[in-house]
Formats: structure tokens, C-alpha cells, sequence
């Protein structure tokens, strides 16, 4: 198939989902063209890019009097030309305003089998992208574009359902943000679950011996409230006061990295635990083999990659019930699962695993057991191939918008 995946910025550090999706659609044998605002950093990602595999820069939409902007908006509507002078015509009499048929341009005459829009709010931006790309579209919803739709501007509410009811197929990350979907656009037909998925296979469950010392916990995600880094700290505090040694690593960076440093000093945790910042998703495998238990604590979340990497990599998993967390930690199978922003409840997990070695044991061969058997990528993949020959089912010959 002909796959047309839209993103923000690709390839990107916090978004190794969507590169290990196109990777793997693509070593399938799907041609598979990324079209993104921005082209991020292949450094981040040094395995040789299948053949099958185009990323392409949509052309800028905004701050035209930078020069690099303004440049990235010319080349993008002269290629536009090129390719589609004769459904032009159609798309400026659709757009409402010269941004609206700039952001289009890119998507004309294309007719993939299938168009991805890989966030709902990316889908949002590009509302005809399907329509002037002459393809059934594909939408995504990752967690707090619906978790938080309630809380948006009454039009960026309308916006959103509206693009979720117009859209062949919606994916979901959890159930539970299914359940939220059907609710919005009236059942559950057109709504499929596929959760996220890690390459279990390339990911050996860690062999390092237990060495003497404080437990070592990681927690890992960009600084920024939804991670709920600063509960944790909270309940780093009660479990320092208990006498417990322990380490603890918090992997990433964001806006919230200077007021999180003062946390941890006005705790007096600086003993504690380390900010290590932003590392290579490499590197965050590398610091899973050496950890003892991974530790999430977000107040808002899908389903996290990084505790399935954890879960991958034999950990025993401490999270909050967050959004579809509990579709993938079973309280005391694979981990611990305590209420959102519960920091009593949260110091407590973490204090019992790290004083129990034999159950921090028993715990990560339960998540091992469990990422192999339901989050592999493998089986992700046979989903969205799934998800993707149901539209073009329905619409087998959608027409682009030539009109010559």
C-alpha cells in the first residue's frame, strides 16, 4: 500500500512510536512517505532507513518574513504546481484564506491508499488533507488530545469531534480513550484499539547482577506537568524519610527542568536523584539494564513506551493509574498501580518494591512475560495493516480532486 503518515516533526526524541511505526510499515514493503513541519534529527536514529521510506518537509504556513520560512513556503507551492496545477483551482475555491490553501498545497493529486494523520490535532491543521490527497483518512488519539478536549476552547472542542466523525477509521491507544471516541462521535463502529508496541525481540531482558547498594529507579519523559515529575519528588521525600537508600535517574528535558531542580534541593533529595536530561533512546535502553525499578508518574497518559520498554527489559513497573496505564500494568502481575496524584500511595509502591528484592523479581518477569506477549510490534503492525484494508474496503476508489 501507498501509506501517507502526517506528523509535527519527524524524526523526533519523544516520539520513538512513530519512528518505529514507519520503520516497520516500511521494511514491510509499504511505500511510506512522512510528511511533516519539520524534519527532525536522523542522528537520533542511526539504522539505515529502508528504500520504502520518503520523509518530506510540508511547506511553512507561518512566520513567512523569516527568510527560511518564507523560502520553505515558495519551494512547497511551486512543487505543488508541478504536480497538481489542475486541482488547484478546486483547493483555493475550498480554502478559506491563503494559509489554509498554502498548508494544502502539499497534500494535491497524491492519492495514497491511505492517509495517517498520526495526531488529532495534526488532523485538525490539514482538515482536507484527505480530501485534496483523494484518500481515506486515518486519525490517531494519543492520550491528552482527548483527555483534555474538555478543557479547550468551546470552537477547538467542535473542531475536534467534528474531525473525529469525519474520518474512515479513528485509532486509539487504549481503551479507554476508545470508550471517550465513541462517546464523541456517537458508538464505536469506525473506532479501533491498537496499543503501542515495542520491539520486544531487539530488547533482552537485563542480565546484570543485583551489586550492593541503594535501589536505582528511572523515570523517563519530557518536564512537563503531565509526567507529574513533581509528585514524584513528593514521594521520593517520604520514601528518603523512611531511610531507604535509593538512587533515582529522571531522563529528559522541558520547561519544567529549573523549577524541578529547585524541587529536588528544597526537599533535600539532591543526594537522591539526578536530572540527566535529554540522553539517545539507545542510551535510555542502556540505563533500563542497570535500573532496578522504573517509576511513572503521570497525571495524564496513554499507554507509555517508555514502561513498555521498561516491561521489555525484565523491570518491575511503580505507575499511576493515568489514563490506559492499567491496560498494560495489572496491580501486583507486573508492577504496582496507584491513583493519579496519590502521593502517599505512590511513596508507599515505591518504598515496598525497593525494600522486596523477591518481588521486584517476581514483578519484572511478570511485565517480560506480558510486553512479549501483548506489546510487541509485530503485533502492532498486523493491526494497523488491518485498520488500513478496512477503509480502503469502504472506499476502494476514492477520487482525488482532479477536475481537468
Amino acid at each position: 500500500m501507498r501509506l501517507l503518515l502526517v506528523a509535527g516533526r519527524f524524526p523526533e526524541r519523544s516520539e520513538t512510536f512513530i519512528y518505529r511505526k514507519a520503520m516497520g510499515l516500511a521494511a514491510r514493503g509499504h511505500d511510506v512517505t512522512m510528511l511533516v513541519r519539520e524534519i527532525g534529527d536522523w542522528s537520533l536514529y542511526p539504522a539505515p532507513r529502508p528504500s520504502t521510506l520518503h520523509v518530506e518537509q510540508l511547506p511553512a504556513d507561518d512566520s513567512l518574513r523569516i527568510p527560511s520560512r518564507a523560502w520553505s513556503a515558495a519551494t512547497g507551492l511551486v512543487r505543488g504546481l508541478v504536480r497538481s496545477a489542475s486541482t488547484l483551482p478546486t483547493l483555493w475555491a475550498k480554502s478559506h484564506d491563503a494559509r489554509t490553501f498554502l498548508r494544502h498545497v502539499a497534500f494535491a493529486n497524491r492519492a495514497p491508499d491511505v492517509l495517517h494523520a498520526e495526531f488529532l490535532d495534526v488532523a485538525m491543521m490539514y482538515p482536507l488533507a484527505a480530501e485534496v490527497a483523494g484518500a481515506p483518512l486515518v486519525v490517531s488519539c494519543r492520550g491528552s488530545d482527548i483527555n483534555m478536549l474538555a478543557l479547550r476552547p468551546a470552537p477547538e472542542r467542535e473542531r475536534a469531534v467534528a474531525m473525529l466523525q469525519r474520518a474512515d477509521a479513528v485509532h486509539c491507544v487504549s481503551e479507554e480513550i476508545a470508550r471517550a471516541v465513541g462517546a464523541l462521535v456517537g458508538g464505536r463502529e469506525r473506532v479501533w484499539v491498537n496499543r503501542p508496541a515495542v520491539d520486544t525481540g531487539a530488547i533482552v531482558p537485563r542480565s546484570t547482577p543485583r551489586t550492593p547498594g541503594p535501589v536505582r529507579l528511572l523515570a523517563t519523559g519530557r518536564l512537563d506537568w503531565k509526567k507529574g515529575f513533581e509528585h514524584l519528588l513528593v514521594a521520593l521525600a517520604q520514601v528518603a524519610r523512611r531511610g531507604i537508600a535509593f538512587h533515582a535517574q529522571i531522563l529528559g528535558d522541558g520547561e519544567l527542568r529549573s523549577a524541578l531542580r529547585y524541587t529536588i534541593e528544597d526537599l533535600g533529595l539532591r543526594d537522591h536523584v539526578e536530572l540527566a536530561g535529554a540522553v539517545p533512546s539507545t542510551d535510555v535502553l542502556a540505563r533500563m539494564q542497570q535500573a532496578d525499578v522504573f517509576v511513572l508518574s503521570s497525571v495524564a497518559e496513554g499507554i507509555s513506551n517508555a514502561v513498555l520498554e521498561a516491561m521489555a527489559s525484565g523491570l518491575p513497573i511503580v505507575t499511576t493509574r493515568a489514563g490506559g496505564m492499567h491496560e498494560a500494568i495489572s496491580d501486583g502481575v507486573e508492577g504496582l498501580v496507584v491513583p493519579v496524584r496519590d502521593v502517599d500511595a505512590l511513596a508507599a509502591a515505591i518504598a515496598r518494591v525497593a525494600t522486596d528484592e523477591s518481588l521486584r523479581r517476581r514483578l519484572g518477569d511478570g511485565a517480560r512475560r506480558r510486553a512479549v506477549a501483548e506489546f510487541s510490534l509485530e503485533r502492532q503492525l498486523d493491526l494497523f495493516d488491518d485498520i488500513y484494508r478496512s477503509v480502503r474496503r469502504v472506499h476502494p476508489s476514492r477520487g482525488t480532486m482532479d477536475v481537468a
